[in-house]
């Protein structure tokens, strides 16, 4: 599974898991101007075998040469 930052041109990676082992835990930061949208892409999910997976992540936010940030925990429940 690859999950990616984009805003439909510039395309970010963030968290790459490879048969179950975590490969890159993090990304770089991606930097929003203004009023800017990023949209999240998840690639190569694979399915539990009960048809339901749950992937859990956090989105830190943190205004640019500042050492304090938001922490969000977002959960995506695909089935």
């Amino acid at each position: 599974m690859t999950v990616l930052l984009h805003d439909n041109n510039t395309f970010v990676t963030q968290i790459v898991i490879e048969n179950g082992v975590i490969t890159q835990a993090s990304g770089n930061f991606y930097i929003l101007n203004g009023f800017s949208t990023a949209y999240v892409k998840v690639e190569n999910l694979k399915e539990s075998q009960d048809g339901e997976s749950h992937l859990y992540v956090y989105l830190r936010i943190k205004i640019p040469n500042g050492t304090i940030y938001t922490l969000y925990f977002i959960t995506f429940e695909l089935n």
